[in-house]
């Protein structure tokens, strides 16, 4: 018997399934990630769906995550550098990658291509030799973007070069992750890429030791945002398509679980909520690559749209109105199961009968530093070491009118995060949950009801008020998230960006109110499949709202790990014909290559193409491929004649994971 091991690590939970290519699902567990150790909560996970099965018999092991993504929308990073060759500085306020880069260092180097290829500026070699030095101590590895890298990748490749000579840290070049033009979008991608190295290779390594310490000797994959698998030596050194690995492996489980070919799915996990489309039986691809905390990379992916709203999101007051998320939070009951001791500083806060800002509110660490990439001022290591020794309120940690800031900065490192009451706090207190410590979501709860809404106005009359209203507006902000993303599908609209009256129109469709002048009614023409683990929790309500018929699959709650060992290896490439003059057709692939005639180029370009493909699947443990080439001609008139601009040359090759 050959069986293959599903693993999904969420930022909440760890899923497994055990899977039978022939019988299907044999089994599923569920543990808490750990993210100080995520070892921990993969063997957990691991050991109970693995429970009285021979090692020798687990033939392919296969992993989705959503590290990637929640690390982008929580901004929980290590730094890195930048280094763009043949720029100006004018090319960080495109495409974002100003914002994207924050505090992290950004040099402009003199060198770079031009369109065809030929090469613009040498390479300032001294200059990147001395942004080498300065750095090395200070960043956990480099992204280089050149001009023109995708058309001659000649100054990233002698940057490496350069990079390795001088440090040991990891390097991402541009052109290995995107080749289409665009050039502040491939820097940005690459950017994401060196930032999500470290954390990939811990999950990695985290799968690997529990594999070696368990003698199952099998091949080893990821989900990528695409859908496809790949060896997970590869994804190590290119982490950054793995940005939508959980969601995408999610719509392929979807797909499976519920044999629907064209639908809705929502997933929602304890940090975000993805929404994607299946046609046809498959996952919609992004025609301009993945948007992830409205940063578009170019990495291929799922069209999916990406919300920071989840179980375990935090509920704030904004202005007067309650509001669930982005940020994720450690719920209380989870807190409270963890370190029963907060229970005492919570019921202490109640007593009290002036409500402070920071009751209900704490802090703990959720990694360890790496001292090596994390540098931390004074002030940062007083909060973390006072955190040494477990959760603390944040009335403690900032007695004295200490700054919150330092605190904030080790919540941005990923090194620490905040728990407050949740929408999970709320489903135990209403009884819709039960796996934690109720009894410290009731004690939140009792607080957060009597903090003032605005002044002179609590929230509700007690915690069962509270919780009501807390899974009413998790209801209503699911609601908006499912009907934004599938309009601005269609449309390419983001109604949650429009104006406050749209938004107004919008919540009108959503909430029926009988004391109105008029209701209106919507009605979605495709089922709405719901997975993750609170789905069954919430999406009851919401179909209701939106007028969707509503499919919750039997293991909804670990779909992720069933689309993690279904699905396929999967490579496209796309490859450029351009006229440099009227006598000439140059194929910019790997290297650049002339001919005199178009058909001679595209032949050149179709053979370039299917090896890539078939190379890049057999690297990638993929077997009994299948390739479609398709062409594209961009032709336009010019004195009534046709006028050859450019051709494009896709090539699309599939295979079977061998194991």
């Amino acid at each position: 018997m050959s069986l293959m091991l599903g693993i999904d690590t969420g930022g909440t939970y760890t899923d497994a399934v055990l899977f039978d290519k022939k019988s299907g699902i044999k089994k599923s567990a569920k543990a808490l990630t750990t993210k100080h150790n995520l070892t921990v909560g993969i063997t957990n996970a691991c050991n109970e769906v693995l429970e009285g099965t021979d090692p020798s018999t687990i033939k392919m092991v296969s992993l989705s995550s959503t590290l990637a993504t929640n690390a982008i929308v929580e901004k929980h990073f290590n730094p890195v550098c930048l280094i763009m060759i043949g720029f100006d500085k004018s090319a960080l306020e495109k495409a974002n990658l100003k914002s994207a880069l924050g505090s992290d260092p950004c040099y402009f180097v003199s060198g770079g291509h031009k369109a065809s290829g030929e090469i613009h500026k040498s390479l300032d070699e001294d200059t990147i030799i001395k942004i080498i030095n300065q750095n090395k101590n200070k960043v956990s590895a480099f992204a280089v973007c050149s001009m023109f890298g995708v058309r001659n990748h000649e100054h990233e490749t002698r940057a490496q070069e350069l990079i390795e000579q001088n440090c040991n840290l990891p390097t991402t070049l541009s052109h290995s992750l995107a080749s289409a033009l665009n050039a502040p979008r491939r820097a940005l991608t690459a950017l994401l890429n060196a930032r999500l190295i470290s954390q990939i290779h811990q999950l990695i390594c985290a799968v690997k030791n529990y594999l070696a310490q368990n003698n199952i000797n099998a091949t080893l994959m990821i989900v990528q945002g695409n859908g496809s698998l790949m060896n997970c030596d590869v994804a190590s050194k290119k982490p950054v398509e793995t940005i939508m690995s959980g969601p995408a492996a999610s719509i392929i489980g979807a797909s499976y679980l519920t044999n629907n070919k064209n639908a809705i799915v929502s997933d929602i996990g304890g940090t975000t909520t993805d929404v994607a489309i299946i046609k046809d039986s498959l996952p919609v691809l992004s025609d301009d690559g993945a948007i992830v905390n409205g940063w578009r990379t170019m990495v291929e992916a799922i069209d999916v749209y990406t919300v920071g709203l989840g179980g375990d999101s935090r509920v704030r007051n904004q202005s007067g109105q309650m509001m669930i998320g982005p940020i994720r939070t450690t719920p209380l009951a989870l807190l409270g199961q963890k370190y029963p001791y907060i229970k005492d500083i919570l019921l202490q806060q109640l007593q009290r009968k002036i409500r402070k800002e920071y009751d209900g509110v704490f802090a703990h660490r959720i990694r360890d530093i790496d001292n090596d990439v994390i540098h931390l001022s004074s002030s940062e290591k007083y909060f973390w070491d006072a955190l040494e020794d477990g959760a603390k309120s944040l009335e403690q940690l900032l007695k004295n009118r200490r700054s919150p800031k330092p605190l904030d900065r080790l919540v941005d490192l990923g090194l620490v995060i905040y728990s407050a009451f949740s929408c999970s706090d709320a489903s135990h207190i209403l009884g819709l949950q039960n796996q934690w410590d109720k009894e410290a979501s009731v004690l939140g709860g009792k607080i957060y009801a009597s903090k003032e809404r605005v002044s002179g106005h609590k929230w509700a009359k007690d915690e069962l008020e509270f919780s009501d209203l807390v899974i009413k507006q998790m209801t209503l902000q699911s609601s908006q998230v499912i009907l934004a993303s599938t309009y601005m599908g269609e449309t390419g609209v983001n109604l949650l960006e429009s104006d406050k009256e749209t938004i107004n129109f919008l919540n009108k469709a959503i909430n029926k109110n009988p004391q109105s002048l008029f209701s209106l009614n919507i009605k979605f023409n495709k089922p709405i499949i719901a997975i993750g683990a609170p789905a069954k929790t919430y999406y009851d309500k919401i179909a209701k709202q939106i007028g969707a018929e509503l499919i919750i699959p039997e293991y909804s709650h670990c779909a992720n790990a069933v689309g993690a060992v279904v699905g396929k290896v999967v490579k496209n490439i796309n490859i450029t014909i351009s006229a440099p003059n009227d006598k000439k057709f140059r194929v910019h692939a790997n290297i650049n290559k002339d001919f005199d005639d178009l058909e001679q180029a595209v032949d050149f370009a179709n053979e370039y193409g299917e090896k890539f493909v078939k190379e890049y699947i057999e690297i990638n443990n993929g077997s009994d491929i299948i390739t479609t080439i398709k062409r594209h001609d961009k032709i336009i008139k010019s004195d009534g004649q046709d006028m050859f601009i450019e051709s494009i040359i896709c090539v699309r090759g599939v295979g079977e994971p061998k194991y």
